[in-house]
């Protein structure tokens, strides 16, 4: 039986699509029904059975290619909406002209649903499906996280909280930053991972004392600063429909997730997820609630981490693509 030929079409552009890519190619190979190849580039006539693009803040140049190109098309919607106000006027002409082709959409999550279909009402529900961003689940020791604490100098008694992705004024992690700064929760430290372009962000960060900013960093410190870590804090307070690369690989490596009252995500992290409202909880009971709790919490990350391992992931795309 001939197996099916999938074309994962994304920009270049945009690691944590690259990213996402690779691993999902990588998955759908284990599949002896597909032969999936990764293509960055545009304008693909190549007889492929489908292809799936990868349509995100970073890649929306692909939008072209869906239009243009025959076959059978299946969009992953990575971002909704942009992120700037005056381009999300556009966004509702973008699906439109997708939607002529009628392909098959896929996004990450409950909220990226309800975002999606309040941005493009015209698009067929039959013809939109959730399936969470996949998870690597790491071969290393997770209860050994003293060689990567021995690296980093921080000691094994210490809550380390890690930050992963770009930071920005916007969405709430200026706000958890300032809260951190302000707390100054004791036996904790910060570790942020990521490129920073704002000034004031980068001031913020070198008013806290308990916190090291490492920039962009490569796939092998990054792996470090996870195993080093205790808990995961991805705190937005406003979402475009995004997916989450690092909330992924947070759960994982069974980090707890430190999140807002209002969490875009929390279809993603579950029972590992604790919400922190900078307004009127304190920080410091919050970090010894984790360290209380740590067993349960890190359980549930792996719990849902498993529920979106890439092999799932790869299975319920099966389904779409044959």
């Amino acid at each position: 039986m001939p197996k099916c030929t999938v074309a994962n079409i994304y920009d270049s552009k945009s690691y944590g699509v690259s990213h996402y890519v690779g691993e999902l190619t990588a998955a759908l190979n284990k599949h002896s029904v597909f032969n999936a190849v990764k293509i960055s580039r545009l304008f693909i006539y190549n007889r492929y059975h489908v292809k799936v693009y990868h349509y995100s803040n970073s890649t929306r140049s692909v939008l072209i290619d869906i239009v243009l190109s025959p076959g059978k098309k299946v969009v992953v919607v990575h971002d909704v909406l942009p992120r700037s106000k005056l381009l999300q006027l556009f966004a509702y002409y973008g699906y439109r002209l997708i939607n002529l082709r009628k392909p098959l959409f896929i996004v990450h999550t409950k909220n990226a649903l309800s975002l999606f279909c309040a941005t493009a009402p015209f698009i067929d529900t039959n013809r939109i499906y959730v399936i969470p961003h996949g998870t690597t689940i790491p071969t290393v020791n997770l209860h050994d996280r003293s060689s990567a604490r021995k690296k980093f100098e921080i000691s094994k008694s210490t809550t380390v909280l890690l930050m992963v992705g770009g930071i920005s004024r916007a969405r709430g992690q200026i706000e958890f930053l300032r809260s951190y700064r302000d707390n100054s929760p004791d036996n904790a430290y910060l570790l942020i991972a990521g490129a920073i372009s704002d000034p004031s962000v980068l001031s913020m960060i070198n008013q806290i004392s308990n916190c090291k900013y490492f920039g962009f960093v490569s796939p092998e410190i990054l792996k470090e600063l996870y195993l080093c870590a205790d808990v995961l804090v991805s705190y937005r307070t406003s979402s475009v429909g995004e997916s989450s690369g690092p909330i992924a690989t947070g759960l994982g490596y069974g980090l707890p997730v430190i999140t807002s009252v209002v969490t875009p995500f929390a279809d993603m992290v579950g029972e590992a997820g604790i919400k922190y409202d900078i307004k009127n909880d304190s920080l410091q009971a919050v970090i010894n609630s984790i360290a209380a709790n740590y067993a349960s919490l890190s359980k549930a990350a792996i719990v849902a981490a498993q529920n979106s391992s890439w092999e799932t992931v790869a299975g319920k795309f099966e389904v779409l693509l044959v």
